[in-house]
């Protein structure tokens, strides 16, 4: 499985939209459409030529809206959030994926204190394990780990009042993204109770 389109939407939704692997990767968004077999290819294409990200200043603002907070998250990016009845930013859920994680040898270090079941962190994981030929692994992380939050997730971005149309327009794009692998690898993942 190909590892580059998780490497870009992880990418979009972790670092900041003037932070270097940001910069660099944002012209690829246009290319996206080439890099897998997608289910609706149209709307994808669509959706990628219609993605803009010259206003820096716009963008900038609806980052720290949506992954450092203005007041309240209105789509806060980590799993446990949902999965946790009190909301908790690390839950019995951030344990269970710290488990998978170091089961897989693979140590997510960021320099700052965060937990690992971040939307993008998860994403640039799921590129890892790709890359590293764990097929077996990287459904385990989509089935298990994200699937049972990330459309909720997406959800809220697509509906938070932003400056820019930047992130929900990627949301859309990933919400494609995450529903075809998850229909290509006939992924079951769990029921659970999401708290928000």
């Amino acid at each position: 499985m190909i590892a580059v389109v998780p490497r870009i939407l992880g990418t979009l939704f972790y670092y900041t939209p003037d932070h270097q692997p940001t910069t660099d990767i944002l012209p690829a968004i246009a290319e996206l459409p080439e890099y897998l077999n997608w289910q609706d290819i149209q709307q994808v294409r669509e959706l990628c030529q219609t993605v803009v990200y010259s206003n820096k200043d716009g963008l900038r603002h609806d980052y720290t809206v949506l992954f450092e907070g203005l007041g309240e998250m209105p789509a806060a990016p980590w799993g446990a959030v949902y999965r946790d009845p009190e909301n908790l930013v690390i839950g019995q859920s951030t344990q269970a994926y710290r488990a998978f994680l170091a089961r897989e040898s693979m140590a997510i270090d960021t320099g700052m204190n965060e937990p690992e079941d971040q939307f993008g962190l998860m994403l640039l994981a799921l590129a890892a394990l790709l890359e590293a030929e764990k097929d077996e692994a990287a459904a385990e992380l989509l089935e298990i780990h994200l699937l049972p939050w990330a459309f909720r997730y997406l959800e809220l971005v697509e509906k938070t009042s932003l400056n820019t149309s930047f992130y929900p327009l990627i949301a859309k794009i990933t919400r494609h993204y995450i529903n075809d692998m998850q229909q290509l690898l006939e992924l079951s993942p769990p029921t659970v109770q999401l708290y928000r």
